[in-house]
């Protein structure tokens, strides 16, 4: 068989049901929403269907959308959650809503005044929103807020008046702020991994959030390393929102999961009025419903993400304890459970249930809640692959048409989920004879095959097989065909970068199908902003990488990478590419001559992102006088009223020509400040051009802070930052 190279070349493809596909790369939009969404709700709508017709009136007349332009919720430096009396997620959850909800509009509509408050609120977090705070809750952001806000940016995307720079701009913001918690809890689950030894101190919504956060950032941002990291966490993870079936798994062996008691559906129990004979236990059924149907939720849109660029999860999941249909769409047996419970109508004693974890019975708690996330499964399972979704449809129609954040209440369980599901998720119902093929797909290396669409952290040049397998029984037409053209239902492969392949299949009632594989190479991938800072004479200096350092003088060089979590290793190099060290900084002494230095930060994706430093030999030694009493220094801290001299001062009469030129205009060594009542910041820049053979530079920031004596605070809620570094102070360990 030919062996191919992954590619991107801009070929484009489209089936029925799906999207416009691009030759090995992700398709926009395509997280919840494809462009063929948008065209059969503009058919529809055109054809004044009642339903479509009804379902977009409540969405036009949302009042969270119809706010105007710049009426927001307040846009905060950190986004907090967790601390009683000191959170504000609740804006950003809002905000989400309203810049989702104004983008579905502009794409339906065309009308700018959508798209403009969408954008408003995208660009006004970016500008101000600098991290995400609280206790172990911050956890919840990112799987409850963030991947709203990614779905609004997605839809977006090609707004001609979101400038190029500002959409950029939000890309790397999501990179650096958003992704850094998402893979933290990801990873460490705030330390219970360690500390317990184990993956399950934490309920399933936790895991799924973050998860589908990363599954939508790596299709928002065409990142393959970060679509496959959150895919892994759903479909092989360890966590209780994994979707892995077996009595053990590879990460912690003595711990079985779905099927045996932990994961997303800890038992799965036989029982005629569940899809293909099984209903299937939900992880959170026995804590409360209202948690079971927000993980619920956000299954389903990670599915749907993958489902629009061509990897039918919802049907195609590796389960090897239930053998064909029933196993492989175990979450329509899962969803047809907690929907069965929820619509009140089935008597609780006649609902299998299993002991799993403390939870020894369907909680009560919250049953019945309305939650707009029926519709989807419902679209999926039943009008598109023709599966009957009884108790889905029994919710459906309790909840009637599906709104979204702000209809459901105005705490945060109200904006957990998109909603507009009636809307949005409409497809029209297949029959018997167009019901499309269910592929699953496999990847193969060095005879090892994986039931799997996604392999991360494939080594550059690696061979592999793709391919797809039919159901049992299925017929195979031998209709196969790949994005670039090639026929068979499988390939091979040299793993040179990374990216996507397609594969297309034409059942025997000329039905296609499509089964997308995702390839990420070790070394291509993320790149969070990786920050350079310098410490001299016990002060920090952030967001620099030149400095004019005094011969004899100890100097550390740093680099702050704002996926912290997410390093494998970080090296020092001089000029001449001598490793010198490693770790996130490193120390020296300052010689009697300019120095370069290099630092080369290598992420988890393998990807090598490198800062260099300029260490000039200063001549020139900054002073802080106070009331007379001089020190070698650039920063101080004084009460008011007293007299202070900033001076640069030469180490030798041979550079007397240099030229001083402060901030404020003066040209002397020096300058003095009497009777100080408020901080004084100046910058020095001294430059000596009279040698033949060197031109000398020192450059400073001189700053004398100055504070009230007896001045008390209100009483209230303070937290201590570092104004240097940004962080806040731990109370429980006491560092920053």
């Amino acid at each position: 068989m030919k062996k191919l190279s992954l590619f991107t070349v801009a070929l484009f493809f489209s089936i029925g049901g799906g999207g416009v596909y691009a030759q090995g790369a992700f398709v926009h939009p395509g997280l919840l929403h494809s462009q063929n969404d948008f065209d059969q709700i503009k058919k529809r709508l055109a054809e004044h269907d009642a339903q479509t017709l009804q379902a977009f009136e409540v969405l036009k007349n949302s009042w969270v959308a119809n706010k105007a332009v710049n009426d927001i919720w307040g846009v905060t430096e950190y986004i907090k959650r967790g601390i009683a009396g000191d959170e504000n997620y609740m804006n950003a959850y809002r905000n989400a809503a309203k810049a989702y909800q104004c983008a579905l509009l502009w794409k339906i509509t065309g009308e700018a005044q959508w798209a403009e408050r969408a954008v408003y609120v995208l660009n006004q977090y970016v500008a101000i929103t600098k991290g995400i705070g609280g206790n172990t809750n911050q956890s919840l952001v990112p799987g409850f807020i963030g991947y709203q806000f990614l779905n609004a940016a997605e839809l977006m995307r090609d707004y001609e008046k979101w400038e190029k720079e500002d959409f950029e701009r939000f890309k790397q913001w999501m990179i650096d702020v958003w992704f850094t918690t998402a893979q933290d809890f990801l990873e460490r689950r705030h330390d219970t991994v360690v500390r317990e030894g184990n993956w399950y101190h934490y309920h399933s919504n936790w895991g799924l959030g973050n998860a589908l956060f990363c599954v939508s950032l790596g299709i928002f941002a065409d990142l393959p390393d970060i679509y496959n990291y959150g895919m892994y966490w759903i479909k092989e993870g360890p966590g209780n929102e994994s979707l892995y079936v077996g009595d053990s798994h590879p990460v912690k062996q003595d711990q079985g999961m779905c099927g045996y008691g932990w994961g997303l559906i800890p038992w799965f129990h036989e029982d005629t009025r569940g899809p293909f004979g099984y209903l299937n236990q939900m992880q959170e059924s026995g804590r409360d419903q209202g948690h079971a149907m927000a993980a619920l939720g956000l299954l389903s849109y990670a599915l749907q993400s993958a489902y629009n660029q061509g990897d039918n999860a919802f049907c195609n999941l590796y389960n090897p304890l239930i053998p064909g249909e029933a196993g492989q769409t175990m979450v329509a047996g899962a969803a047809e459970y907690v929907a069965m419970y929820n619509c009140n109508q089935v008597d609780p004693a006649d609902i299998p249930y299993t002991q799993n974890w403390w939870m020894g019975g369907l909680s009560g708690t919250g049953r019945g809640q309305w939650r707009p996330i029926w519709q989807l499964f419902i679209n999926h399972y039943q009008n598109r692959m023709g599966m009957p979704m009884e108790y889905c449809t029994r919710m459906s129609k309790i909840v009637g048409i599906e709104a979204g954040g702000g209809s459901y209440g105005t705490n945060s369980g109200g904006f957990d989920h998109t909603g507009f599901g009636t809307l949005m998720h409409a497809d029209e119902a297949v029959t018997e004879e167009r019901k499309p093929t269910v592929l699953s797909p496999e990847i193969v290396q060095d005879g090892a095959v994986r039931p799997y669409a996604e392999m991360k952290e494939v080594k550059k040049g690696t061979p592999l097989t793709l391919r797809a397998v039919l159901p049992d029984g299925e017929t195979d037409t031998g209709n196969w065909e790949w994005e670039d053209g090639m026929k068979g239902a499988s390939r091979d492969i040299t793993a040179d970068a990374s990216g996507v392949y397609r594969l297309f299949y034409t059942n025997t009632q000329g039905v296609k199908s499509v089964q997308m594989f995702c390839i990420s190479v070790y070394g291509e991938g993320i790149r969070a902003t990786l920050t350079p800072w310098i410490e001299y004479d016990g002060v920090r200096m952030n967001q620099t990488s030149e400095f004019s350092a005094v011969n004899g003088r100890d100097v550390t060089l740093g680099a702050d990478y704002a996926n912290w979590n997410y390093v494998a290793s970080t090296r020092w190099y001089d000029s001449q590419g001598k490793l010198l060290g490693s770790g996130g900084s490193y120390t020296f002494r300052q010689g009697n001559s300019d120095q370069t230095f290099k630092v080369v930060l290598t992420n988890e994706s393998g990807v090598e992102i490198s800062r260099e430093f300029m260490i000039k030999n200063s001549v020139v030694i900054p002073t802080l006088a106070v009331d007379g009493k001089e020190q070698e220094s650039l920063r101080a801290i004084v009460t008011q009223g007293h007299d202070v001299v900033m001076k640069g001062k030469i180490t030798s009469v041979r550079y007397r020509n240099g030229v001083y030129t402060w901030s404020s205009g003066e040209h002397t060594e020096s300058i003095s400040f009497e009777n100080v009542q408020s901080s004084i910041y100046r910058h020095l820049d001294w430059i000596d051009t009279s040698s033949s053979i060197k031109t000398y530079e020192a450059n400073f920031d001189f700053e004398v802070k100055v504070y009230q004596e007896g001045r008390t605070l209100d009483d209230g809620y303070y937290r201590m930052k570092d104004r240097a570094t940004g962080k806040y102070l731990n109370s429980r360990t006491m560092k920053f």
